[in-house]
């Protein structure tokens, strides 16, 4: 069995695919973490610390790279997801209700205690008390403390970190992802050639296909030719990558800022977090609420 550590993100917009090119970025290093060919008796030999001290401490790297792989991937995965929830959500709010905030939390609060329910006895009420037949109607409620948990800035607050634990929108900034980002940016100094050049302490040859269909090996000049392209673009990469997260984060700054009676605010939110999902990640005025 082998592991998909680095699975990619399943959409083909360019946050998506920014994500993806710095997760392949990351593959030769997951290719050494991975556990496949780990055995039982290895891994107890670890936690007893009997064997090789060598051997225990690869081991415990490799588990150390493992863990924090899988955590990188699922949080390039949840950030891509609230942006995108978080795009759908605000797209609905000024197509379905036309920038209304109290309209929005009116129907949300009556939607959803329908749907869920509610224990609070004044949320409910029947024509006639008495006729135990009737069905229970959810109360209109338009005050502010019984609006509260339902408002926009209440569920855009889910992609920013309110309900649980986990990633969400400006949880974790550029720095958070070191050092990982440097090994994207360095990715020639981890290829397969240096890897197996420097195991058998002689130049590898590896082969392409030519201009004529037939298979050709590559020059050293070939080799860093190559290497010297894939380093420019693993720098635009990790300053793309950057550049979004760190947009994320000062999204996330200002979103308690919010007020809960301007829609303006909430078109300019929709503006910066469409320009992280287009990857246009330049921070403007636009974020300023005050």
């Amino acid at each position: 069995m082998r592991y998909n550590l680095l699975q990619k993100i399943d959409a083909t917009d360019p946050l998506a695919r920014l994500f993806n090119d710095y997760l392949k970025g990351l593959s030769t290093l997951a290719i050494m973490s991975e556990p496949s060919y780990v055995t039982m008796a290895e891994l107890r030999a670890l936690f007893l610390k009997t064997g090789k001290a060598r051997d225990r401490n690869h081991l415990r790297h490799s588990a150390r790279r493992y863990f924090e792989l899988t955590v990188l991937r699922n949080s390039l995965h949840d950030i891509h997801r609230h942006v995108l929830e978080s795009i759908a959500l605000l797209e609905r709010f000024f197509t379905d209700y036309d920038g209304d905030l109290l309209r929005y939390a009116i129907e949300n609060r009556l939607a959803i205690i329908k749907e869920y329910g509610s224990d609070e006895e004044s949320d409910w009420y029947r024509d006639n008390e008495a006729d135990e037949a009737e069905a229970w109607k959810v109360t209109y409620k338009d005050d502010t403390e019984s609006l509260t948990h339902y408002t926009l800035h209440a569920d855009l607050g889910l992609h920013f970190g309110s309900d649980s634990r986990g990633e969400h929108l400006g949880t974790s900034g550029p720095a958070d992802f070191y050092p990982y980002t440097t090994m994207v940016e360095q990715q020639s100094e981890f290829s397969f050639r240096k890897m197996l050049s420097s195991f058998t302490k002689q130049e590898v040859t590896f082969t392409h296909v030519g201009e004529d269909g037939n298979l050709t090996p590559m020059t050293l000049a070939d080799h860093l030719e190559d290497e010297m392209n894939e380093d420019i673009r693993s720098r635009e990469l990790v300053s793309r990558f950057n550049r979004a997260l760190a947009l994320c984060v000062e999204i996330a700054k200002h979103f308690p800022q919010l007020p809960l009676d301007q829609p303006a605010p909430y078109q300019a939110l929709l503006d910066c977090l469409r320009a992280v999902r287009d990857v246009d990640t330049e921070p403007g005025e636009a974020l300023h609420y005050d």
